[in-house]
């Protein structure tokens, strides 16, 4: 029965090693889409800006021709 957990289990790697290896693993996916999501958002923010800052610049959304009074 020994000889039969030697070989699919060496010496060598230990349960240890293989759980450090799997956290390791788990810690930097999850990392990694905390980076991408944060970078995404940080795009989109930077994109709605822009459009705001251009709509602005332009007077796309003012109304010049209505009065306040009808406005509200």
């Amino acid at each position: 029965m020994a000889k039969i957990e030697q070989e699919f289990h060496p010496p060598s790697i230990k349960a240890g090693d293989l759980l450090k290896k799997q956290l390791k693993r788990n810690y930097l996916k999850n990392h990694l889409f905390k980076i991408i999501c944060f970078s995404s958002a940080l795009l989109l923010g930077i994109v709605l800006l822009a459009i705001t800052v251009f709509i602005g610049k332009t007077g796309l959304l003012v109304f010049k021709d209505v009065p306040a009074k009808e406005f509200f």
